[in-house]
Order: structure tokens, then sequence, then C-alpha cells
């Protein structure tokens, strides 16, 4: 995966990750745009991930449903990171990068395919993607 596409993906996972605390804190768009003193329109294309969430708007709506931006970032990155592990394993190849332990990524990254293979019945080709 390219970098443009890490932070194309990263930002849609954020995006993902966001709209749905802004759904658990159960604040609609409408009252969002609101209390955040913008138009709906921009909040749809940030939360629809039409558009790259600016820094500031996800603090500002953390703020709004005390959330934690951390978390959403870090978890946003989590699902990038596996995205970015499961096309590697598809493809035959996996790279580590950074030194980082990702071990528990990858396992997350398996147990995404072994969704997706049990899905459609075919968990025999599961077995060629464990390690």
């Amino acid at each position: 995966m390219d970098i443009k596409t890490v932070g194309v993906k990263f930002n849609k996972y954020t995006a993902a990750r966001l709209k749905a605390e802004v759904e658990y804190a159960g604040v609609s768009q409408r009252n969002l745009a609101r209390l955040l003193n913008t138009t709906g329109a921009q909040v749809n294309h940030y939360l629809n991930n039409n558009r790259t969430i600016p820094i500031d708007f996800l603090g500002r709506v953390c703020k709004v449903i005390n959330a934690d931006p951390a978390e959403i970032v870090n978890r946003a990155w989590d699902d990038t990171r596996k995205a970015q592990i499961r096309e590697q394993l598809s493809a035959g190849s996996f790279t580590v990068y950074d030194g980082e332990d990702e071990e528990e990524l990858i396992s997350a990254a398996l147990d995404d395919e072994r969704h997706a293979f049990s899905q459609h019945g075919d968990e025999d080709e599961l077995t060629q993607l464990d390690p």
C-alpha cells in the first residue's frame, strides 16, 4: 500500500470511527452542525469520508460528544494497518514497518479474513494465510 493510499484509508477509518461515536452519543448530524457552528453539509462530508477530516474538526466533535480523540485516531490507525496487512497477506508478502510488534494486528487481520471466508464458505483457502 503506497503512502497516499495509507492516508486515504486512514481518513476513511477515522471518519467511520468518528461517525460511530457521534451516533453512539445520540447526536444527530444536524444538531452537531448547530453545536459546531457549521453546516450540516460540512459535517456530513467529513463523517461520510467525502473530505479529509481536519484535526480541529475532530477535536471539536470529540469535545461535543465527550469522546477521546486519541482513542478514535488509534483505532483508525489499527484499522488502517489491518487493511494494509490483509492486502499484503493476500499478495503473498508481509513487511513490518518501524520495527513495530504487530502480532495483535496480524491476528486481527487473520480473524477478519476468517470471518470473510466463513461468510463465503471458503474456509479451506484460509489455512494458506495462517503463518
